[in-house]
């Protein structure tokens, strides 16, 4: 069986596999969520498949289980999980630790794979000429989104400037290395949300 929290916000519902970040997939209702989430299997199956951690791919969406469902927020609804679950809150160990950042790498080299497949291609615009950026614009805008989002527990919370996306790129294997430091931590976010090691991953 897989884990899984619903996101539920006004807008969207986030479907997350907890044991799996990265693996997430957001619909207007519950039903939509989840058949989202398992239709994504085969793309998460070749972003982690070389990290050799056990993922399997479902054939059959019954082993999905939801066991939590959480109260969304405007991120949620703007199109981002946001929240933290109460499975996030469980005792994080090493060997945690060392799983959740081999997913972490998995996930930033694929992103980086795409950009660069994308190099030099416009992507297609949405009906009404919008939800799209240019390959460059997009990439910069996702990977330092991403990157800031993943690295808030590990930075000075009295900090409100965003390094550039360059420096986040010298900065990552610091933030990877970082979370060996983390497991047994809670760390301050934003607005007094407290963050952990199993939520940061799975939500950043």
């Amino acid at each position: 069986m897989i884990n899984v929290c619903l996101e539920i916000g006004a807008k969207r519902v986030f479907a997350s596999a907890l044991d799996w970040p990265g693996w997430s997939r957001a619909a207007r209702d519950e039903e939509g969520a989840l058949h989202a989430l398992f239709d994504y299997r085969s793309r998460y199956r070749a972003v982690v498949a070389g990290r050799r951690l056990g993922f399997v791919a479902p054939k059959d969406a019954s082993v999905l289980r939801v066991v939590e469902r959480i109260p969304g927020d405007a991120t949620t609804d703007f199109g981002a999980p946001g929240r933290i679950a109460k499975a996030d809150r469980r005792r994080t160990t090493e060997r945690d630790v060392r799983r959740l950042q081999s997913l972490l790498i998995a996930c930033w080299e694929a992103f980086d794979e795409a950009a660069g497949t994308a190099k030099g291609r416009t992507l297609r615009t949405g009906a009404r000429g919008g939800g799209r950026s240019p390959r460059p614009t997009r990439a910069t805008w996702c990977g330092s989104v991403g990157r800031r989002t993943v690295a808030r527990p590990f930075a000075s919370t009295s900090s409100r400037r965003s390094p550039s996306p360059l420096a986040w790129e010298r900065r990552r294997p610091a933030l990877v290395a970082a979370g060996a430091g983390l497991f047994a931590i809670t760390c301050a976010g934003r607005r007094g949300t407290r963050w952990t090691t199993h939520g940061r991953s799975r939500t950043g």
